[in-house]
């Protein structure tokens, strides 16, 4: 899911439109092919038209098949911060993060997006927390937390916590 190449994707979203051609109902399947719609929009990956919308309709079915389903949740929280619609982006990634408190990846991506989308207390919160959850997490969940002290004019802040993202490549 984190190393996804252009390559698996193609293959990924072929066997998951397959997978919910045979059992359309399956809302895991369905929130995994959203993704891969999303990754369409957001990687240019196999893109074919309207990704974002498609990406869009399909975690709204995953959601709708199982409504505890954490990561159709996430996806559609995901496509609305992209899609402008910040409202409901937050509602539906606050119901994502509390279907599954225990998922730090999840956790900390909604809360980088709900930092960016101007809640930056309540997405620093989120973010921390996910670095609690996960005390070897990737360098990535550093991004708002240097955002937010260059924000500041702390630059000192902000340079500290840049080199703790270390993203070789």
């Amino acid at each position: 899911f984190e190393r996804i190449t252009e390559e698996e994707h193609a293959e990924l979203r072929d066997i998951l439109e397959a997978a919910i051609a045979d059992s359309p109902d399956h809302s895991e399947c369905l929130a995994m092919l959203a993704s891969i719609y999303f990754d369409e929009y957001a990687q240019g990956y196999n893109s074919r038209p309207n990704p974002l919308e498609r990406a869009y309709a399909t975690a709204q079915r995953a959601v709708e098949a199982a409504p505890t389903n954490n990561i159709g949740h996430y996806v559609l929280a995901l496509v609305l911060f992209f899609k402008k619609d910040f409202l409901a982006f937050r509602l539906t990634a606050e119901r994502a993060i509390a279907l599954n408190r225990m998922d730090a990846s999840t956790t900390a991506y909604l809360g980088i997006l709900l930092a960016y989308s101007g809640e930056w207390d309540r997405g620093l919160t989120i973010v921390r927390r996910a670095i609690e959850l996960n005390p070897h997490h990737p360098g990535w969940y550093y991004f708002p937390i240097a955002y937010s002290h260059y924000r500041q004019r702390d630059y000192r802040g902000a340079l500290e916590n840049a080199l703790k993202i270390n993203m070789p490549g």
